[in-house]
């Protein structure tokens, strides 16, 4: 259970014996210029401290804590914070493109306007982290801790982000999150598990949604042109005035889904579950619907049933 995972990974950054890796020279560098670039930080206790556009570009803080620090603007490009302690963290305009965010915990932390493109931020704690405007196109979020089970913490946020390319294959999310409007072009969300998901007006077009399951989630007026949906179940969704254009949906289980106005032109729905589905204004112009069960679940769509169930 995700809750297991959430009090795992905090016992063991609380349990774990800290690191005396770092180098004292450099620390103290760091604490009279506010610059150590490429430095052994890794272990360090740098709780509360002021490194507001602090350069720690390349930087090794392994391990660090970082908890409730101030790092507004600091440069920490390409660093390795690999199970770093950053809960509470200030990191608003922080750049972190390429960052080794591996397992942190980032609970609370204020990433807004951050630049995140790239970072690897696979099986990190991100609870109540607000990342509005953050660039995190191409950033690896597999794995990472976004809600748990119990709802005791806030989802965090994602306000006007950018995710494009961004990974989080086999994620499982199960409480509402918000990703309104947010651009997630050529994301890869294979495999992830969403519930009441609010992705209204997102950005989708091109991304890898193949055997998710999206249930009773909000993608109206969402860009899903040219994505795959193949095997996905995204039953009880809302996609009225979405496009779809060009989707693969494949296998997709549609069961219920709202299509009202969509645009599925050029679509591929073959053998799709599309049982009471609502389709009413939808332009189905070159849609394949071959094999696909009909709105009327008693009706299979014939092998020559393009633009139309025949």
């Amino acid at each position: 259970m995700q809750h297991v995972r959430i009090a795992s990974l905090i016992l063991a950054l609380a349990a774990a014996p800290p690191a005396l890796a770092f180098n004292d020279e450099q620390l103290q560098q760091l604490r009279d210029n506010g610059s150590c670039n490429g430095c052994d930080l890794s272990g360090a206790d740098l709780r509360r401290m002021d490194l507001n556009g602090a350069n720690l570009r390349s930087a090794n803080l392994a391990r660090a804590n970082l908890h409730i620090t101030e790092l507004e603007g600091a440069d920490l490009a390409g660093a390795n914070l690999t199970g770093a302690n950053l809960a509470g963290a200030k990191l608003t305009k922080a750049k972190l493109g390429h960052a080794n965010l591996a397992g942190a915990n980032l609970e609370g932390a204020r990433l807004a306007f951050a630049d995140l493109s790239g970072a690897n931020l696979s099986q990190a704690l991100l609870l109540g982290a607000n990342f509005s405007d953050a660039n995190l196109s191409g950033a690896r979020l597999s794995g990472a801790v976004i809600q748990n089970a119990r709802y005791t913490a806030a989802a965090p946020v994602f306000g006007r982000a950018n995710l494009s390319g961004a990974d989080f294959a086999r994620a499982e999310y199960p409480a509402k999150l918000d990703f309104r409007g947010v651009n997630l072009r050529g994301a890869n969300l294979s495999g992830v598990i969403m519930i009441r998901t609010n992705f209204a007006g997102a950005n989708l077009a091109g991304a890898n949604l193949s055997s998710s399951k999206l249930i009773d989630c909000d993608l109206s007026g969402a860009n899903l042109s040219a994505a795959n949906l193949g095997d996905a179940d995204i039953g009880g969704s809302m996609l009225q005035r979405a496009d779809l254009s060009r989707a693969k949906l494949t296998g997709a289980r549609l069961i219920k889904v709202n299509f009202m106005h969509a645009n599925l032109g050029q679509a591929d729905l073959r053998q799709a579950n599309l049982t009471y589905a609502q389709l009413d204004g939808a332009n189905l112009n070159g849609t394949n619907l071959s094999g696909a069960r009909w709105t009327d679940p008693r009706h299979v769509c014939g092998p020559d049933s393009v633009g139309t169930c025949k």
